[in-house]
């Protein structure tokens, strides 16, 4: 399988934030939810394949933590999310940990600027889902942390080729055509979250 390379870019804003301030549990919403609340809107530039009203949690993060065992479980946070609207076992994802790369932070790519005054650092983790739609397939999440608080989330798998529309928001969905391709991960994915402290 081929992994995702992971990048963490440097300070995009002055000040003396710690970043040991945003350790903790996060949780929020995918954005877009309300634009495509009847299934039938154009989601995918604001998201894809996440239903509309889906909520991520993001439990154990800290942003200082560089590395992931293997064995122990332990490294800089695990990703999970409520979707799981096609039967048992379909949420999108389900406790999956994010994955640093440790080589990049010698990197060249680690001093890159991210543009907006309130970004305070974005890092990029990979993730190897071993469930649901994105099984088996590679995908990378983008985590800001941002002045004011809370963190920026964004999800990415697959560049939208293998587009499947996001399920609606208000009902289950009741059509076969609605699930099977992500029970056959064949699902591309895209979301934004604004995630805040779940303390």
């Amino acid at each position: 399988m081929a992994r995702v390379f992971v990048f963490a870019f440097a300070l995009a804003a002055s000040g003396c934030t710690e970043l040991g301030e945003y350790r903790g549990d996060y949780s929020g919403d995918v954005l877009g939810g309300l634009a495509c609340a009847d299934g039938t809107g154009p989601c995918s530039f604001i998201r894809r394949g996440f239903r509309g009203g889906t909520t991520l949690t993001l439990d154990d993060f800290d942003p200082t933590i560089l590395t992931y065992d293997e064995t122990t479980g332990a490294g800089p946070g695990r990703l999970s999310t409520d979707d799981e609207h096609c039967g048992i076992g379909t949420a999108t994802l389900v406790d999956e940990p994010l994955r640093p790369v440790p080589a990049l932070s010698h990197d060249a790519l680690s001093d890159l600027e991210v543009p907006g005054s309130s970004r305070v650092r974005t890092y990029v983790y990979a993730l190897e889902p071993t469930r649901g739609p994105l099984a088996g397939r590679d995908a990378m999440v983008f985590v800001t942390l941002l002045e004011e608080g809370g963190l920026e989330l964004r999800i990415v798998a697959g560049d939208g080729a293998l587009d499947c529309a996001a399920l609606p928001l208000l009902s289950p969905p009741d059509l076969p055509e609605d699930c099977d391709p992500r029970s056959r991960q064949e699902c591309d994915f895209f979301g934004v979250f604004e995630i805040r402290s779940a303390s």
